[in-house]
């Protein structure tokens, strides 16, 4: 899956502070613009599940949607 320019910076802020091998992994992937699949997309997901923001309505309509177009991607079929 791939993200769009502003969608990446929101990834970025959310995941800046997490330390882990898989969001090390995930933030090289979204700053060189790759595409993210499989267990990487699905530690993505858990980790916007569990990042606790609030934004204007702007970004949390995008991170809405955001999550919706990442957890049918995550999900195995």
């Amino acid at each position: 899956m791939r993200f769009t320019e502003q969608e990446t910076a929101l990834l970025l802020l959310l995941l800046h502070n997490k330390d882990n091998s898989y969001y090390d992994l995930l933030l090289n992937k979204l700053q060189q613009n790759e595409y993210i699949k499989g267990r990487l997309l699905h530690q993505l997901y858990d980790a916007l599940l569990d990042a606790q923001v609030v934004f204007n309505d702007e970004r949390d309509t995008m991170l809405v949607s955001l999550l919706k177009r990442i957890k049918f991607k995550a999900t195995p079929r």
